[in-house]
């Protein structure tokens, strides 16, 4: 008789955690759209289950730090950050959220960054010089990025070399690693973004594949960070999209990732997008995946809705009236601007992905104010082991 371990008793009990997951999260979601959405009764499916509730991250991103919780005597962490805590980190040796090379990998980056000599970064003063570990994974390609953030260092100084060294270390140590980065930022936020960024071993980027369409991950892309999930969102949100049409928007498009499969069902599709860097890897993207029929657009949304359709940065119109406009915005949801122009614009169908029920349900209740009537809405799994979920909701003309 072999005793089960604590994660081996979890993950037999996946099953019955789940069902009892989704219907908590559906619940949640309902009580947004009746609460906050002044929805009486909302067209809501049962959630869409997350298939893997272990190992499911594509990214993680870890901090250093001169405080660590499970260390009071050291000077030098890296890991996650403790709850309720932005001055203290654990060293983490394991995340079942995560793949286990990702594990691997942070001890290694811990072990050759304490033995460089450099210091952490001083999260109240803002001093030191390590700032962040982030690790990706391209889960159907198999392409893995390491991307060590610093505050600025000197061309060929002590410090870039030490990165360097370390970076070495760990192609070495790690051979399936296809991307190895340094970034800088002289940021005080603690936001793993960095603002230069330069390739030490491999390639610059890492590439996924979704929906039979290949992306292109750098250091600061954004991606979904379940790819598995993410697949079933984006198929969720073509279904709701309905047959084919002669004019549709992506907005808040991102690097493409829905904007290319969307392209199977329109003759023409406009993604727009605030971030310059995204949008030029959209329209690669594009090209790498064949799809001649997009057009990417950087754009600030509350400012390029107008009467007459999608305008640019300099008052060009990019686009006439849509038949169906794709939103995906972030966690604040849709500036009052953006609501307002779509309503002027009156486009028979919106389809939103929302990855925030409570501002899904104040823009229902803006939109519903414009006209338009939720039909179909439907929770999805994107984070299971946590309270978020994400949704997908369709908004018709009454």
């Amino acid at each position: 008789f072999k005793q089960k371990t604590a994660y081996e008793i979890r993950l037999s009990l996946v099953g019955s955690e789940m069902c009892i997951r989704d219907r908590a999260k559906t619940a949640q979601v309902r009580d947004c759209l009746v609460r906050l959405g002044g929805i009486e009764d909302p067209p809501i499916r049962p959630a869409l289950p997350a298939p893997s509730a272990y190992r499911y991250r594509n990214k993680m991103e870890f901090s250093f730090a001169d405080r660590a919780w499970d260390e009071p005597d050291s000077r030098f962490g890296v890991g996650l950050h403790v709850r309720g805590r932005f001055d203290k980190v654990l060293n983490n040796t394991e995340c079942h959220l995560a793949p286990p090379w990702m594990a691997e990998v942070l001890a290694t980056v811990r072990e050759l960054a304490v033995a460089s000599g450099f210091p952490p970064s001083q999260m109240r003063s803002h001093e030191g010089f390590f700032r962040f570990l982030v690790l990706r994974d391209g889960r159907n390609t198999r392409e893995r990025m390491a991307h060590l953030i610093t505050w600025p260092a000197a061309t060929g100084s002590a410090e870039e070399r030490a990165v360097d060294d370390i970076l070495a270390a760990v192609a070495a140590r790690h051979p399936e690693m296809t991307s190895l980065l340094h970034g800088t930022t002289g940021s005080k936020s603690s936001v793993a973004y960095c603002e230069t960024w330069r390739t030490v071993r491999g390639r610059p980027v890492i590439r996924e594949r979704l929906l039979d369409k290949l992306f292109e991950i750098g250091p600061n892309t954004f991606f979904q960070t379940n790819t598995e999930q993410a697949e079933r969102l984006f198929q969720l949100a073509l279904e709701l999209a309905g047959p084919p049409v002669d004019m549709a928007w992506d907005l808040y498009c991102g690097v493409g990732a829905l904007t290319l499969p969307l392209a199977r069902q329109a003759r023409r599709v406009v993604g727009a997008e605030l971030i310059e860097a995204s949008i030029e890897a959209a329209r690669a993207n594009a090209v790498t995946n064949g799809v001649d029929n997009v057009e990417f657009v950087a754009i600030d949304m509350k400012d390029a809705l107008h009467e007459s359709g999608l305008v640019d940065k300099e008052g060009r119109l990019v686009s006439g009236r849509p038949d169906l406009v794709l939103v995906d915005p972030p966690r604040d949801g849709l500036h009052a601007d953006v609501t307002e122009g779509l309503v002027r614009l009156a486009p028979p169908k919106i389809v939103y992905v929302s990855c925030n029920p409570g501002t899904l349900a104040r823009d229902a209740a803006r939109l519903a104010s414009g006209g338009y009537q939720m039909d179909a809405a439907v929770p999805v799994d994107m984070f299971p082991q946590t309270a978020h979920v994400e949704m997908v909701a369709r908004f018709i003309r009454d």
